[in-house]
């Protein structure tokens, strides 16, 4: 860790143990992608379904194509 972490001489490293996991309950309400008309995304809503880096990926990916969506529709015949 001290090859990639600054520290100060004699600071103790501290290990938490967390789970890799969330726990889901059902029925369980979910938070959309879009979170307001004004161009601002939840990158992470898939994680509440699954949860992996390879989620997150598509997560990213959704919202990519939502804002690529959310300015085709703004952008004038002369840009913006």
């Amino acid at each position: 860790l001290d090859n990639w972490f600054n520290r100060s001489p004699g600071t103790a490293v501290q290990v938490v143990d967390w789970y890799a996991y969330p726990q889901y309950t059902v029925p369980q309400s979910f938070q959309p992608f879009v979170l307001d008309q004004d161009g601002v995304y939840y990158i992470n809503a898939i994680e509440q379904v699954a949860s992996a880096m390879e989620m997150s990926l598509i997560g990213a990916r959704n919202v990519a194509n939502l804002i690529e969506d959310w300015v085709a529709q703004r952008r004038g015949p002369r840009g913006f």
